[in-house]
């Protein structure tokens, strides 16, 4: 059982004081549900094959294309957001941040929706 002043962790389920989470408006506790030690060890596990790269990708129900360097939590937001992420495909994926966006600024070119500056 927790108290207000401490929450438990869902990774380790070790129960902590609040302030070893990181806030949150959307969780009912004000917290995360993986304290800051078990959320470090996930973030830093990567995002698989996409790890440490810039990837182009491609969101067909918004004929939208991006670029992010976390594709995992680029996803996220635009789910946030409304976006339907379903189907969507990375299209380039490079460790060169320059190229990328030039592949993206090509593809805003030539019509598809995106960011742009």
């Amino acid at each position: 059982m927790t108290d207000h002043a401490t929450h438990r962790c869902s990774k380790c389920k070790e129960v902590k004081p609040k302030h070893q989470f990181h806030k949150s408006n959307t969780h009912s506790a004000g917290v995360q549900r993986y304290c800051k030690g078990c959320k470090k060890k996930i973030d830093s596990k990567g995002h698989g094959k996409y790890k440490g790269k810039y990837a182009v990708y491609y969101l067909p129900k918004h004929n939208y294309i991006g670029m992010s360097k976390n594709l995992t939590k680029r996803m996220q937001k635009h789910r946030k957001r409304g976006k339907n992420t379903t189907g969507f495909r990375v299209l380039f994926a490079t460790k060169n941040a320059k190229l990328a966006h030039t592949a993206e600024s090509i593809f805003h070119i030539l019509g598809f929706k995106g960011f742009r500056y």
